[in-house]
């Protein structure tokens, strides 16, 4: 699982998968070596059996590793080793091995196929599409979101950052949890601009204060600075002021 976007993830997957080989083909070795002490029922080698540590017969379950990107943006990274190599003559190509990634990032997934998951994982990761959007109303009427099974709702909320609320129980509206977060936030915030001295006339610190947040939280300023009380007149003045 990647919280950003690997450049080498080719490289790193294709050594995941080799030492799961080479694992299997070391374990089945010992095997053998158990059962030439008489440790073990005796199995009959050839020379070259012996040597490999592996019988003509044998066969390695196979391995598949998956690739889960949980950034919001796009992968642009390469899903190959044959596009990370440095070829001036790629008919070259066709002696180097190549291994490709089972990828799957959030940001390349049609919001309809996020439903063909049959676990929570859809879920974990349409809102990791969705996590720095402005506007997260899309979640609202939605069934998957709005009775989520608490496990889920807490690995979206360690998996991407977000500032949900919550509280222990079987089920979760993530809808009400994302606004809960938000509204809560905005009270703390304000709440330190006030102690800050950004009340009582200080205005041009207030709203600041208000644009900070709203960058921070992916919301409207407009929105900020009337939840943060401050009026028409004198956010005119700011903008006039050209601190905007």
């Amino acid at each position: 699982m990647q919280a950003l976007v690997h450049y080498a993830m080719p490289v790193r997957g294709m050594l995941y998968d080799a030492l799961n080989y080479t694992r299997q083909v070391t374990e089945a070795a010992a095997s053998y070596r158990r059962a030439d002490d008489g440790s073990s029922a005796e199995v009959a080698l050839t020379r070259e059996e012996y040597l490999s540590g592996f019988r003509k017969e044998d066969r390695l379950m196979p391995v598949i590793t998956l690739t889960l990107c949980l950034s919001a943006e796009p992968w642009d990274g390469p899903t190959s080793i044959h596009e990370m190599l440095a070829l001036e003559d790629n008919r070259l190509l066709r002696f180097v091995q190549d291994y490709r990634l089972n990828l799957l990032a959030p940001a390349q997934i049609a919001d309809e196929d996020f439903d063909k998951f049959r676990t929570g994982l859809g879920a974990v990761m349409q809102f990791a599409k969705h996590r720095n959007d402005k506007d997260m109303r899309w979640m609202a009427g939605n069934k998957r979101f709005e009775q989520m099974d608490w496990d889920t709702a807490s690995l979206i909320k360690t998996v991407t950052g977000a500032n949900i609320q919550i509280g222990k129980g079987a089920s979760v509206n993530m809808w009400a949890a994302w606004e809960n977060g938000i509204n809560q936030a905005r009270n703390d915030g304000f709440a330190d601009g006030r102690s800050a001295g950004y009340a009582d006339g200080r205005n041009d610190g207030k709203i600041d204060m208000a644009i900070a947040f709203a960058k921070k939280y992916n919301i409207p300023a407009e929105e900020a600075i009337q939840t943060a009380g401050i009026s028409k007149a004198d956010w005119d003045a700011y903008e006039q002021s050209g601190k905007q």
